[in-house]
């Protein structure tokens, strides 16, 4: 699955979206929502693999919100870092 997330959305084949699709329906946000499968596939096509080495920022607040991040592997946390401690 990884290979096909890492694939760019333009060239991910109907083979790649059938690997991702079942992983992103089984997440509980889309779970919840019971997001019909046709959107489920509009969704993975568009999804883009980004990679995150350890203890790096990934956005700050105040960042435009522009990305919906699902977490493969790993963990985050979510900091208030004050002015003054940087």
């Amino acid at each position: 699955m990884l290979h096909s997330l890492k694939k760019n959305p333009e060239n991910r084949l109907e083979k790649d979206l059938n690997m991702v699709v079942p992983f992103i329906k089984e997440n509980s946000f889309f779970k919840r929502r019971k997001i019909q499968m046709k959107h489920l596939t509009e969704v993975c096509s568009e999804l883009r693999y980004e990679f995150h080495p350890a203890k790096e920022f990934v956005f700050h607040q105040g960042d435009y919100g522009d990305k919906f991040y699902i977490i493969l592997r790993g963990k985050v946390e979510v900091l208030e870092i004050k002015e003054e401690w940087l």
